[in-house]
């Protein structure tokens, strides 16, 4: 019996073994590059997050039974971020473990940019783990600029509350000479939106409210004059 007993740890060592060996090596590094949907260009100082989950080894539970649909039921799901900007090139590089990820998730933001689709990186392959590098596409937000040039001179308590979706703009003086950029979000295949204002424009006595739109275009550079005067 003890002769036996010593052979069957002697062969699960054996066994272990080889499945050391055959675990799958993942790369030193993940690299990416964020780009322009449009222009193809990289863009810089983009915030890259990895969201990263894996398994641990062990089950804290093991209500599976055999022929489950779930046979990983009771393994504790562990996640890790990652975080980095992007060169001028628009590229960055992440250090990584060597743990068996169940998927990697990588994000992106960036001025004037949506949200990319959320892409799965699932396996590396060893072959290309070193070389591949990629891409994460970032659809730019319609920019629309507002213009404000007084052509008339007013008084030194004039006013001008100006706001655009989540941008707001505060203008005081007798003459005033300022602008207000706001991006916002369009549809893949729309070529224009609608970008809505509002205001309060208080000048030589008078006053004025302001709630209108203007129409700008995917990839253009809108700018509107806004009239101040009263």
């Amino acid at each position: 019996m003890k002769h036996t007993l010593i052979k069957i740890i002697f062969f699960a060592i054996i066994l272990a073994g080889f499945a050391a060996c055959k675990k799958e090596v993942y790369p030193e590094e993940l690299h990416f590059i964020v780009i322009d949907s449009f222009t193809r260009k990289p863009i810089a100082n983009a915030a890259v997050y990895l969201s990263k989950t894996w398994q641990n080894p062990r089950k804290i539970g093991n209500n599976a039974q055999a022929g489950d649909w779930f046979p990983e039921y009771g393994r504790k799901h562990m996640i890790e971020t990652q975080t980095g900007n992007t060169n001028n090139e628009g590229k960055i590089s992440f250090s990584q473990d060597h743990k068996k990820y169940l998927y990697i998730i990588p994000s992106a933001i960036a001025e004037g940019y949506q949200m990319p689709v959320l892409d799965t990186l699932r396996k590396f392959r060893k072959k290309n783990a070193n070389d591949a590098v990629y891409e994460i596409v970032m659809q730019p937000m319609v920019k629309t600029t507002f213009i404000f040039k007084s052509q008339t001179v007013g008084a030194e308590t004039d006013s001008l509350l100006f706001s655009s979706f989540d941008k707001v703009k505060v203008m005081r003086g007798a003459q005033i000479d300022d602008s207000l950029v706001v991006y916002t979000r369009n549809y893949i295949g729309e070529l224009n939106t609608n970008v809505w204002y509002g205001g309060n424009i208080s000048r030589n006595g008078k006053k004025q409210t302001l709630c209108s739109y203007v129409v700008s275009q995917v990839n253009k550079n809108n700018a509107f004059r806004i009239n101040i005067d009263l």
